[in-house]
């Protein structure tokens, strides 16, 4: 098992925030809060719901499938387990 951070960034300012993903195997995505390190409420590693693996995949969470409000720096966390998973990358879509 391992995991892959971001940089800090903000949220991109869009009507519909969406992260899409590319993997084969398992992945978690969590998003945290740049300042403190600690998961934004609603979108921690156990709220990530399971998704197959593919490409532009949709990553969800319990509490919905959009991004917070782009209001302070955010860091994206990707958990990755898995002999034979493999992380191709993400990106935003609207």
């Amino acid at each position: 098992e391992g995991s892959l951070d971001t940089l800090p960034f903000r949220i991109p300012a869009a009507t519909k925030r969406r992260v899409l993903a590319n993997w084969a195997g398992k992945l978690e995505v969590e998003i945290l809060d740049a300042a403190s390190g600690r998961p934004i409420a609603g979108f921690s590693r156990g709220d990530c719901l399971p998704a197959a693996p593919g490409l532009d995949i949709h990553i969800r969470w319990k509490g919905g499938g959009y991004l917070p409000a782009p209001s302070r720096p955010v860091v994206l966390r990707f958990h990755l387990s898995g002999a034979r998973t493999r992380f191709h990358g993400f990106r935003f879509s609207s």
